[in-house]
């Protein structure tokens, strides 16, 4: 007889589950038939997006749908919001939800074979907007309260470290920022947050994202001033990416709460100021267990140089003089 007491922990193989439901809504609509693979939540250069599926079988009442008519049902463009849903405060038997991604569908692929048809729809947040705006031209502030763009003139700020920002704000599209100033030697410098404040006030329509005010950029970028910054031909989304990098600066887009108004809103943040997480890390070589680590997936990749016949020769030519006896 002993009295030994064996304590044994169960190891899962499969990948954590959180424990709450999601709910996708298409265009606003609630569709039943997708659903959620993943979601991936990062920065540049690809940021946030989320993989999704046509599954007949979430709502059979619907019936099956052609993947002709699918393509059409889950066009490119229109938005998807996926909200996770929880319970209410006691005693309220109510549910509430909220949006953990937001964005559009950026891609369809089908595929029909001997299994089956399978339909996997790629969404991707308010950055593919930014990828599709060109910045090109100077909007100038003339003598009167007017502005016209000049769309042949390169988009340099500070060129050759002279200020050629107006000193008053424009009223444009429903927005007040700063332009380019139409003579060059009353121009006043430009500052990295009146340069972002310009950027996505002019190239944006009211009411589609929200963004910070002119106030909050100035803060977080201390009033820092630009210097010789040309962004003639890149996209929107690559003009904002130059302009934190030389601040130390990053961004993303994130869901709003608010019903009404813009569905996503940009941060900006500094980098490495984020909070301390640690993660159990699970040695190599063991099965996948959720209650041992924290990390479900890795990638690494290594690459190593071919080995080829051939010989290398390094440093300079050599000459040789040899006399023979003919």
């Amino acid at each position: 007889m002993s009295n030994r007491i064996d304590f044994f922990q169960s190891d899962q193989t499969q990948l954590a589950i959180p424990c709450a439901t999601v709910s996708i809504l298409l265009d606003g609509m609630v569709y039943p038939n997708l659903e959620l693979i993943e979601i991936v939540r990062s920065g540049w250069p690809e940021f946030s997006w989320a993989r999704l599926i046509y599954n007949p079988a979430g709502y059979p009442q619907g019936g099956v749908t052609a993947v002709e008519e699918i393509e059409d049902e889950l066009a490119i463009g229109k938005s998807v919001c996926i909200r996770q849903i929880y319970n209410g405060l006691p005693p309220a038997a109510s549910a509430f939800s909220f949006p953990v991604f937001t964005g559009q569908i950026q891609s369809i692929e089908s595929r029909i074979g001997p299994e089956g048809q399978r339909v996997e729809i790629v969404a991707r947040d308010f950055s593919a907007n930014l990828e599709r705006i060109r910045v090109f031209g100077r909007r100038v502030r003339d003598l009167g309260n007017s502005t016209v763009l000049l769309t042949g003139a390169d988009t340099i700020f500070n060129e050759d470290g002279n200020g050629n920002a107006a000193a008053e704000l424009i009223e444009h599209n429903g927005n007040s920022y700063k332009a380019f100033c139409a003579e060059p030697s009353a121009g006043s410098l430009w500052s990295y947050a009146e340069v972002i404040d310009h950027l996505l006030c002019e190239y944006l329509p009211n009411g589609q994202l929200q963004r910070p005010s002119i106030e909050q950029l100035r803060a977080l970028t201390s009033n820092q001033i630009v210097r010789d910054l040309d962004v003639t031909g890149l996209n929107l989304l690559q003009t904002l990416h130059r302009c934190c990098e030389r601040i130390g600066w990053k961004f993303k887009f994130i869901p709003t709460m608010t019903r009404t108004g813009p569905s996503q809103a940009v941060i900006f943040y500094k980098d490495a100021t984020g909070r301390d997480v640690e993660l159990n890390y699970q040695p190599s070589g063991q099965q996948l267990s959720i209650s041992r680590t924290n990390i479900s997936r890795l990638h690494s990749k290594k690459n190593f140089q071919p080995i080829t016949h051939k010989y290398i020769g390094q440093g300079d030519f050599k000459v040789f003089e040899a006399t023979f006896d003919l």
